[in-house]
């Protein structure tokens, strides 16, 4: 009778794959976690001294980006011969 382990035996290549990307993925993970952490730490003491952090802040309202996209954009772009 086989064992629950005979494929993992029987395939090491595939197990030690297997394992890279599990360790990969635990470690972006853990990063993401650790720069998240860090961010809400910072954005708290920022805060706290008095700084706006909102996204209307820094970035202008859509009508705007618009209105720069079709003012930057050449008139041979967008007109046909």
């Amino acid at each position: 009778m086989r064992t629950p382990f005979h494929w993992l035996r029987s395939h090491p290549g595939w197990c030690i794959a297997g394992l890279i990307l599990v360790f990969f993925g635990g470690s972006l993970a853990l990063a993401n976690w650790t720069a998240e952490q860090r961010w809400q730490r910072y954005a708290a003491a920022a805060r706290a001294r008095g700084v706006e952090m909102s996204l209307e802040e820094f970035a202008p309202p859509p009508a705007s980006i618009f209105a720069m996209v079709c003012r930057d954009t050449p008139r041979s772009a967008t007109s046909r011969p």
